[in-house]
């Protein structure tokens, strides 16, 4: 069995409502995406996709011809380019939906088979005072009508007392069934987003205003270097810290879990370190007593992939899944599927096929590639 071909596409979908993501000060009009194929001498093809992946060519001899059973085998590699160059870790998910799709597994069962079925957060996108979509509490209990028991909001600390008020009416909307948590997008920022300044004092004051409202978690509350700020907010609030979702070294993963930084490690495979690194951070996560539940906003296929090694490496409580109506829906987020990935009751029951377990929507693909 023999690697003979890595084919990386680009592809582009015109969404129809812009999405103003809270992470972002530009609404999103596109949802552009890679893919990547790996193609075998026996006909079977791995596949992966994500926001971006290094230019390959200069290292395809590294891989042609190498048995794509083994993706550990092929790690470091994967791990130099993306140290040198760029993010590679896309290769790897292909890598590994190769493996198990040889193996005649489905990818959460080749890579540990914790569980087949996710208990999932519905993850909003747009911050709780944004007009272009419904007011929080509205969001909310619409997600707790679909079945959900978690969601996710957004807050930016622009407006610490009205992002407060609003979390305070949704927690009296949803009752305390529910768990919420509240995503601060701290942790990084986009290319152009260099006006707003947060530190440790900003993160106190917000922590400290929603001690009563019984947050699950705070999400990025503190730049991703912080381990030491995000280790005293821990052990200052009750809520959980969470974390990680772009840090690109896994030495990073180990020294926010040796210095108590994190309860919660949300590493995404698509992003930083791939499955094969991932499944070193969730073990580590484990003996540290913490939990690795993966960031998973992205394409469909991003998702699909951190929804596989979650089921597979560690069955976290709660599992992302992204939700935004209107802008980023089942149709847009995964619109190279044939089928979309619907939850039912707030779960996801992932398939028994080999490998990631949905098919690719090639008419589609055809239509969007740029």
């Amino acid at each position: 069995m023999r690697i003979t071909n890595i084919h990386v596409t680009h592809h582009r979908l015109t969404m129809t409502t812009p999405f103003p993501a809270n992470w972002d000060t530009v609404p999103r009009t596109k949802h552009q995406f890679v893919l990547v194929r790996v193609e075998t001498d026996q006909g079977v093809t791995g596949i992966a996709g994500g926001d971006s992946i290094a230019p390959l060519e200069p290292h395809l001899d590294l891989f042609v011809g190498q048995d794509p059973r083994f993706p550990e085998r092929l790690y470091p590699w994967i791990e130099n380019i993306s140290f040198y160059r760029d993010r590679c870790w896309l290769l790897d998910l292909a890598l590994w939906d190769a493996a198990a799709k040889i193996a005649e597994q489905p990818l959460w069962q080749f890579l540990g088979g914790r569980t087949n079925k996710l208990q999932l957060y519905a993850s909003m996108g747009t911050g709780v005072l944004s007009q272009q979509v419904a007011p929080a509490h509205e969001r909310a209990l619409d997600r707790q009508e679909r079945g959900f028991r978690a969601i996710k909001l957004r807050c930016t600390g622009r407006e610490v007392a009205k992002e407060i008020a609003a979390l305070e009416k949704t927690r009296a909307a949803v009752g305390d069934d529910m768990a919420i948590m509240v995503d601060l997008n701290k942790a990084w920022r986009m290319p152009w987003d260099a006006e707003f300044r947060w530190d440790r004092k900003s993160a106190e004051r917000f922590m400290d205003a929603a001690r009563d409202i019984g947050l699950y978690w705070v999400e990025e509350p503190l730049h991703h270097s912080d381990f030491d700020g995000m280790r005293l907010l821990r052990e200052k609030f009750t809520p959980r810290i969470a974390g990680g979702e772009m840090n690109r070294p896994i030495e990073d993963f180990a020294t926010m879990l040796r210095m108590g930084s994190v309860d919660v490690v949300q590493g995404d495979v698509a992003l930083t370190c791939g499955i094969s690194g991932h499944r070193r951070v969730a073990g580590m996560a484990e003996l540290c007593h913490a939990v690795w539940s993966p960031h998973t906003w992205g394409c469909g296929l991003a998702m699909l992939a951190n929804l596989q090694a979650a089921a597979g490496l560690s069955a976290p409580p709660f599992t992302e899944y992204p939700l935004e109506l209107p802008g980023w829906d089942e149709p847009v987020r995964d619109f190279m599927f044939a089928e979309p990935i619907v939850a039912k009751d707030g779960c996801i029951e992932l398939p028994d096929r080999p490998g990631i377990g949905y098919d690719l929507d090639e008419d589609r693909l055809q239509a969007t590639r740029l």
